[in-house]
């Protein structure tokens, strides 16, 4: 009987001291605004590599492509928040990946260029392209 207390007290301790996987296998990913996103993961050990995967997978799922990345580190007890600042651009073209709201304020701001003669209407039909593509979901 008191092997088996013995035994009951030790396998908490075996179980509890192997902190090789991360935490949060799915990071969360929060919009900025003005095509900037964020992406915070919580990982034992280093395992900053894994959190560009996630960022190149998620760029690649967007058919996008990640630029200007910066981490923020910040540790506790047993493990690190790994916090990522990216902008998602577009493959072609270049453009910032944006959602609805911010192409409906940007297509809005070049009507009123177009009006004002800032811009032609060549210029506007090139740029509103993508942006009407985001506000009908295309």
């Amino acid at each position: 009987m008191k092997k088996f207390i013995v035994i009951l007290l030790f396998i908490p301790l075996v179980c509890f001291s192997q902190y090789d996987v991360t935490v949060n296998s799915s990071p969360n990913v929060t919009y900025l605004g003005n095509g900037t996103y964020s992406m915070e993961a919580r990982v034992y050990r280093n395992q900053e590599s894994s959190q560009i995967d996630n960022i190149m997978k998620l760029a690649n799922n967007l058919d996008a492509k990640f630029v200007n990345l910066t981490h923020s580190v910040t540790t506790m007890r047993d493990y690190q928040v790994i916090t990522s600042k990216f902008e998602l651009r577009t493959k072609v073209g270049n453009n910032l990946v944006i959602n609805k709201e911010e192409a409906k304020k940007e297509i809005i701001s070049l009507k009123e260029f177009l009006d004002l003669g800032i811009i032609t209407q060549d210029e506007f039909n090139k740029k509103a392209v993508y942006l009407k593509k985001i506000l009908l979901g295309n």
